[in-house]
């Protein structure tokens, strides 16, 4: 009996719904059906349609946990080890939050590389020589509009620069600052003495940070448009300026939380200060910090427990199941979607 040839369009349409493993196998079976898996239609169609969340827990080195498969009883949990050969003698990898699946971490000083934990692919982000001036500020997110991927540094002096991965470059923006970052909160808190992450949460083609205006007239969200390259701000909720701890993401709002109080805000409608929603927690746990939020609403806490750092999951508002990862001591927790973006992205 002859082969029968399917339509391109009924091959994507099949791969769409596969796991990232087996889309990665099927790269090997012909340069036909290399070219239709790493053809952007198909990645954003794959994208659209995967399911399957993981989180990267993040200490000198970095582990893949899938919640799915460990269950819901709590206890150690095994972490799958990710890229050891990055990051020899690093203290801790910062890592920036997920945009489509792909990562932007850092394994050292100056070095910055794109990662999709799920494909395993990476590509460095080519060095720049800045005009002067220590970095400030820093974010990577994703501009849907002009489907492109951008990590923004501010340095001294309020310079502002962008790396475009679509156009695998960088360039300096001459667009205004009028912010101070003596106070700058970004991602999470320190852990064990670790240096505070001034990286920007991405959402809606943004980059944000909470920030003083100069000469500290107030506090507000700088929002670093990736399209149009320059700043806006958003309001933050009243009540909340004192001992505000850290800015993420619920879902796809933006949310500020306060580890003092136990308590987080969640802009329900982007950009309108009136859709602050407080919510306040239940008392299992003191300190608690806000990782990263799944897109079934189960919301992910860092907390202090037994001598030990674990994470936990939150249902119901009242019950936590917990975890701590085989291992490791001190993490961090990013949430992320299987996907086969790739870093070599065209």
């Amino acid at each position: 009996m002859a082969a029968v040839s399917l339509p391109t369009e009924l091959i994507v349409d099949i791969l769409s719904y596969l796991p990232v493993k087996c889309i990665c196998r099927f790269k090997c079976v012909s340069k036909s059906w290399l070219t239709i898996i790493t053809n952007s239609q198909l990645v954003k169609i794959h994208l659209s349609r995967s399911p399957r969340e993981k989180h990267l827990v993040v200490d000198k080195f970095l582990y893949s946990l899938d919640h799915l498969k460990i269950g819901f009883d709590g206890g150690v949990v095994p972490g799958q080890p990710l890229m050891k050969k990055h990051t020899p003698g690093c203290v801790e990898v910062a890592v920036y939050e997920s945009c489509n699946g792909l990562f932007c971490i850092t394994p050292k000083t100056d070095v910055y590389l794109l990662f999709n934990p799920s494909t395993r692919e990476s590509k460095q982000i080519p060095g720049f020589q800045p005009t002067y001036g220590n970095e400030l500020l820093s974010g990577f997110g994703y501009a849907q509009s002009i489907d492109d991927y951008k990590f923004v540094k501010i340095l001294e002096g309020n310079t502002v620069h962008v790396f475009s991965l679509r156009n695998f470059s960088w360039k300096v923006v001459g667009c205004k600052f009028p912010f101070d970052t003596d106070r700058c909160i970004g991602f999470g808190i320190p852990l064990n003495g670790s240096r505070c992450l001034k990286h920007g949460i991405p959402l809606k083609g943004k980059i944000h940070w909470v920030l003083d205006k100069h000469d500290y007239q107030g506090r507000v969200i700088a929002a670093f448009d990736l399209v149009k390259e320059k700043f806006k701000t958003l309001s933050l909720p009243q009540d909340c300026f004192s001992t505000l701890s850290g800015i993420g993401l619920v879902g796809d709002c933006l949310c500020v939380f306060d580890i003092v109080k136990n308590v987080f805000w969640v802009m329900m409608k982007y950009g309108k200060k009136e859709s602050w929603t407080q919510i306040s927690k239940s008392d299992l746990y003191k300190s608690i910090t806000p990782s990263c939020f799944l897109k079934n609403s189960n919301m992910v806490f860092i907390a202090r427990y037994n001598s030990k750092w674990t994470f936990c999951y939150e249902d119901d508002g009242e019950k936590c199941k917990d975890y701590a990862v085989d291992g490791v001591g001190s993490y961090r927790v990013h949430g992320y979607v299987e996907s086969i973006v790739s870093p070599n992205y065209k």
